[in-house]
């Protein structure tokens, strides 16, 4: 099952049954003719990523001018998404899920979308397609803590990288030449 979100365009995908028992489970996340229908275009991506990250790690807010199809295959992670296309009926919307072992779900975050996340396990790993190379300098970052934001994240003194403790202000963002998806 296909579901919508606050966000226009940011999907989860449910996928199909989980089967288990003593072995551990089986479970089908994925079939690319529903999500195409869902999508309304064709889905192909041509780069695959994984994170492996510590507890308390939260990484984002990245903006990339790329989809992304995004799953957690191994611990808990509270994904945060941001709308940041100006243009979008749903710009400045946060959208929050707790995904990962206990909720088995992906999501299909479209260009222009601020990414983040942070680690709840004690170590986890993202994973996440792309429908476009990485190039450097093409994805963009706004700060955790913006205050127009205000997103509770559930963490005192999360660990960020060197990169994105110099995230842009959500304001420096959209006064920037590095709009994505507007």
């Amino acid at each position: 099952m296909i579901k919508t979100t606050n966000i226009e365009g940011l999907l989860i995908v449910e996928g199909g049954q989980t089967f288990e028992d003593d072995r551990g489970f089986f479970r089908e996340p994925f079939r690319r003719n529903e999500f195409e229908e869902a999508l309304g275009k064709l889905w192909v991506h041509v780069q695959e990523n994984q994170a492996y990250s510590k507890k308390n790690v939260l990484r984002g807010i990245h903006v990339a001018p790329w989809d992304k199809f995004i799953y957690v295959p191994f611990g808990e992670v509270l994904v945060v998404i941001v709308d940041l296309r100006k243009d979008s009926p749903t710009f400045k919307e946060i959208f929050k899920m707790k995904i990962g072992t206990s909720n088995k779900v992906k999501l299909f975050i479209p260009a222009g979308l601020g990414n983040s996340y942070l680690i709840l396990s004690e170590e986890a790993v993202y994973e996440y397609q792309v429908n476009q190379y990485y190039s450097a300098g093409m994805e963009h970052g706004v700060a955790y803590n913006d205050p127009d934001l205000a997103i509770d994240w559930e963490a005192e003194n999360p660990i960020l990288s060197e990169k994105d403790q110099q995230n842009m202000s959500l304001k420096e963002y959209l006064r920037s030449d590095s709009l994505v998806g507007s």
